[in-house]
């Protein structure tokens, strides 16, 4: 199993919004299952005060080592300027490892240049979801996501 930790507030903000003051536990679950609908089911959302912890399967050697030849293909593709045909084989790359969030980053990127901004900002959007956790200097500098 593969376990993104988050806290509740971040799904909150994902959808620009503030939590209440003490949010319902289901309904903080309700919200992060449907967060996270593209990974792979079955999802178990445990809340603890501030923090979330979404757990899945992991997926696959086989689909694993599938998505990331093809991930390597389309990033060729989109180097070449292809793009609709990049954004199709990271689509499929998905559909074997919805969690290899780079492979959802490079498809944003695809979906920038073929001027689908919409589609851009959807996948960066769960970019983040993936990689909640940044890594901040005694000063507040973002040091890495």
């Amino acid at each position: 199993m593969r376990v993104i930790q988050i806290k509740v507030a971040d799904l909150y903000a994902f959808e620009g919004r503030t939590p209440d003051s003490k949010p319902d536990s289901d309904a903080v679950s309700a919200l992060a299952l449907n967060q996270f609908s593209f990974l792979p089911k079955p999802l178990t959302v445990l809340v603890e005060g501030d923090n979330v912890s979404i757990s899945f399967p992991k997926e696959s050697t086989e689909a694993e080592a599938e998505a990331v030849r093809l991930a390597k293909r389309a990033s060729q593709r989109a180097g070449e300027g292809n793009y609709e045909k990049a954004i199709n084989i990271f689509k499929r790359v998905l559909e074997l490892m919805p969690s290899l969030h780079l492979a959802r980053r490079d498809l944003a990127m695809a979906y920038v240049e073929a001027g689908d901004i919409e589609n851009a900002v959807n996948h960066l959007i769960e970019v983040l979801r993936l990689s909640p956790c940044q890594r901040r200097s005694e000063n507040g500098v973002i040091l890495a996501v």
